[in-house]
C-alpha cells in the first residue's frame, strides 16, 4: 500500500512444474507475517517512520507490501488423450506490515489513530491475499478438466490458462485499489496528519 495511491502490489512470479506429484486439484497457501519497526511520539512521527522504514514497492514507498511466490504442480497422463492429474497451486505469502514499538509519549488520542490504520492496513493486504487465491482455486478447477490429443497440447493449453488468470487476477487488484483510494484518505490517522501539513503549508509565509 503506497502512501497516495493502493496499488495491487502481490508480485507474483510463477513456473510450471508437470511430474511433480500433489494432492487432488486444489490450493495450497502459506503466509508469514513480516514487521518493521516504528516509534515516535506524534501522530505525524509515526507517519514519517512508515514512509521511512516501510516497503518499497516498483521503487515507491509503501505503509504495507504483499508478495508471494506461486507454483503449479501435476502430473501430465497420457492414455488414448492426455489430462492434468493431481493439479494443485501452491502460493507462499508475505505480508509486511509496520509494528509499534514503545512509544511512551504518545498520546491516547494519536495510539487510537494508529490501531484504526494498522487494522485498515492488515485487511487490506489480507484481501490481495483473498483475491489472488480465489483466482488460483479458479485456474485448478480449470486445469484439472483440461484435455487434448497430446501431452504438449494440454501443456500449451495450461500455460494460456495460467497466464489468462493472472492478467483478469490484475484486474481485479486495480479494481479493489480504486476502491481502496479513498477509505484510505479518509483514515484518522492520514486525514489527521496530511490535514496538519495542508494547514501549516497555507499558513506559512513565502520567504
Amino acid at each position: 500500500m503506497r502512501p497516495t495511491t493502493i496499488p495491487a502490489i502481490c508480485a507474483i512470479s510463477a513456473f510450471l512444474a508437470f511430474g511433480i506429484a500433489s494432492a487432488s486439484a486444489e490450493t495450497i497457501a502459506t503466509t508469514r507475517y513480516v514487521y518493521y519497526p516504528i516509534s515516535g511520539r506524534t501522530a505525524a512521527e509515526l507517519y514519517n517512520a512508515m514512509m521511512k522504514r516501510g516497503p518499497h514497492v516498483d521503487g515507491d514507498e509503501a505503509y504495507a507490501a504483499t508478495s508471494a511466490t506461486t507454483s503449479q504442480q501435476g502430473q501430465l497422463v497420457s492414455g488414448e488423450s492426455c489430462h492434468i492429474q493431481n493439479y494443485a497451486v501452491k502460493m507462499d505469502f508475505t505480508i509486511r506490515l509496520p509494528r509499534l514499538q514503545k512509544s511512551p509519549l504518545l498520546s491516547a488520542a494519536d495510539r487510537k489513530r494508529y490501531d484504526q490504520f494498522y487494522a485498515f492496513l492488515r485487511h487490506h493486504e489480507e484481501t490481495h491475499r483473498s483475491i489472488w487465491l480465489d483466482c488460483a482455486a479458479a485456474v485448478a478447477a480449470k486445469q484439472s478438466k483440461l484435455t487434448g490429443k497430446t501431452c504438449s497440447v494440454v501443456e500449451a493449453k495450461s500455460e494460456k490458462l495460467w497466464t489468462d488468470m493472472r492478467k483478469s487476477c490484475s484486474l481485479k487488484h486495480q479494481a479493489f485499489d480504486a476502491k481502496e483510494h479513498q477509505r484510505l484518505l479518509q483514515q484518522p490517522l492520514v486525514r489527521y496528519v496530511l490535514g496538519k501539513a495542508t494547514t501549516a503549508t497555507k499558513g506559512a509565509k513565502a520567504p
